[in-house]
């Protein structure tokens, strides 16, 4: 009983004893934390905030061999941007989808320098014209956006700004090819004059093959043939004329389209594809291969007057 007393009196003295504790300073060595952004805000020049997320050349090429022909693909790291697509490598022209928001693609628009590539059959913009290797970030507004940005159709489904990689001032040669499976072969080839002297001329002239066979099914996708050009002409030290011009070129033959029950059971269906040879009935042949193929031949040209 008396050393249980002891202890309890000892208990209590502890709780009101002055604590003394050395105090020392710590100092932690300063830590720098660097990196290439590939993600960056933006905004249109008569914006007076920025509402907009511009995707940097280095954000592109995280994309790999699928973002390479295709806008959709690149954009898709970003949050709120769903892409799905039947092709490996996103050469297949029609059979993708893209959600902004929650919103489909074809309620969007996509613009290179203000000028609109949206179509009507089907709707939508074309996502695959391009070869990415010729622009230098993408701007994507999501939601709201400004009235001006996408001219020409709606935007309910967010806007796309591409923004051209124009000639260079230095001379350059850019070369790539790629192989993959399903004898997947891309080449790109981009040259850049820089400036040619007394006029200070500038040009750059780049173009792509690519081509493959169908991961499933009869057929092929492909040949993609891709032109671009540019020129910067400088007048004087405040005037500027650019001169932007793409052309592209693919035919393929088409995935075969699912029912919804179908997609249900993809354990039985997943390699289901379109027919090989001609039956001689008509019910099923209008699923023959060679009569569900594409041909789709775009140009789009531009031109501006700039002050600097």
């Amino acid at each position: 009983m008396i050393f249980q007393t002891f202890l309890c009196i000892m208990f209590v003295l502890c709780l009101f004893l002055p604590v003394f504790a050395e105090e020392k300073d710590a100092k932690l060595e300063e830590i720098v934390v660097t990196g290439e952004k590939i993600v960056v805000p933006t905004k249109q020049t008569g914006e007076t905030v920025y509402t907009g997320t511009e995707i940097t050349t280095k954000g592109i090429e995280l994309s790999g061999e699928r973002g390479k022909t295709n806008v959709y693909e690149a954009i898709s790291i970003l949050p709120g941007v769903v892409f799905e697509s039947v092709d490996a490598n996103n050469l297949a022209t029609e059979q993708a989808n893209i959600r902004i928001r929650g919103v489909r693609g074809y309620l969007g628009a996509m613009t290179v320098e203000g000028i609109p590539n949206y179509g009507g059959n089907p709707m939508g913009p074309r996502a695959y014209i391009y070869d990415l290797e010729n622009f230098q970030s993408i701007a994507v507004y999501k939601g709201a956006v400004p009235a001006d940005l996408g001219s020409g159709v709606g935007n309910r489904g967010g806007a796309i700004e591409l923004r051209p990689l124009w000639a260079q001032k230095e001379i350059g040669l850019k070369l790539s090819q790629s192989i993959g499976s399903f004898e997947y072969k891309r080449t790109y080839l981009r040259f850049d004059s820089g400036e040619i002297k007394p006029t200070d001329t500038r040009f750059s002239l780049s173009y792509s093959f690519t081509g493959q066979d169908k991961w499933k099914g009869p057929g092929e996708i492909g040949p993609r043939n891709n032109l671009n050009f540019t020129l910067v002409q400088p007048i004087g030290k405040n005037i500027e004329i650019k001169i932007w011009g793409n052309f592209n070129e693919i035919k393929h033959d088409k995935y075969r389209f699912f029912t919804y029950a179908q997609t249900k059971d993809l354990d039985q269906y997943y390699r289901l594809e379109f027919n090989s040879s001609i039956t001689g009935i008509p019910a099923q042949d209008y699923l023959y291969y060679k009569f569900n193929r594409e041909y789709q031949k775009t140009e789009i040209s531009s031109h501006q007057l700039l002050q600097r």
